[in-house]
């Protein structure tokens, strides 16, 4: 399940920031009186690492959840080229913290529910309901797609849904044809958003993203409210950021 792979993720992101963790995991190990008159300087691509996800973690940088990179590039690249870094800030998210963050958002328990039972991250699909149908269970699209999670009436009709407005049935449609995407790619969520706004066939045609202006919107949108998402998480638990005693406790 999702939500209960926390405690590992807090201790691979305490392990990985060893450029600030080292201190606290030094202190604490050492035994009275044996504690070495220097420690090892931490790696510089632990720094960098450390950086990248303070990056991620510091709205006030800007940089997280912005259309663009400063070099012009969109946001869905900078995830790509910064896949550890945000990996670790992604897959280190308090269980705790996210329900509750999901208790404020409509629909919450229900995408609690289908995230859990199709092992996906429940604020992803919150992230997708969202920029699909601003949580509109009756939203219907130019293109005809429906609902809270934005189902053509095929794909809806393939997951066995039988009232496509029904917004647990949606929700669990949606869940599932999102968690497929990500086994078809690989877990490459970039390619997973882009194949559930456009189809996988035309993924699989470009080899990569598509070259719609549509696609790349969406898929922006949706990593955008991801982040934040899991910012406010973060946030709730770590309010000082990157506590290094806390996560070397982790």
């Amino acid at each position: 399940m999702y939500l209960s792979n926390t405690s590992t993720g807090k201790k691979a992101l305490a392990v990985v920031v060893a450029a600030g963790a080292i201190l606290a995991v030094s202190v604490r190990d050492t035994a009275p009186g044996r504690q070495p008159d220097t420690l090892p300087p931490p790696h510089l691509a632990d720094v960098a690492l450390f950086e990248e996800i303070q990056a991620w973690l510091d709205p006030a940088s800007g940089t997280a959840t912005a259309r663009t990179s400063p070099d012009g590039r969109p946001f869905y690249e900078k995830i790509r080229t910064r896949g550890e870094s945000f990996g670790l800030f992604i897959g280190a998210a308090d269980g705790d913290a996210v329900r509750n963050l999901l208790r404020r958002i409509p629909f919450g328990a229900q995408i609690v529910a289908v995230a859990e039972r199709h092992e996906i991250d429940p604020l992803l699909v919150a992230a997708v309901a969202q920029t699909e149908s601003a949580f509109d269970t009756l939203a219907v699209s130019p293109k005809g797609a429906l609902g809270l999670m934005q189902m053509m009436p095929a794909t809806a009709e393939q997951y066995g849904v039988a009232n496509v407005y029904d917004p647990s049935e949606n929700l669990d449609a949606g869940a599932s044809y999102l968690a497929s995407l990500l086994r078809r790619f690989d877990g490459d969520l970039v390619l997973a958003l882009a194949a559930y706004n456009a189809g996988p066939g035309k993924v699989s045609r470009f080899q990569g993203m598509p070259p719609f202006r549509e696609t790349r919107k969406f898929t922006n949108s949706v990593l955008r409210l991801y982040v934040e998402h899991h910012r406010a998480a973060w946030a709730a638990v770590n309010p000082r950021g990157l506590d290094f005693a806390v996560l070397a406790g982790g």
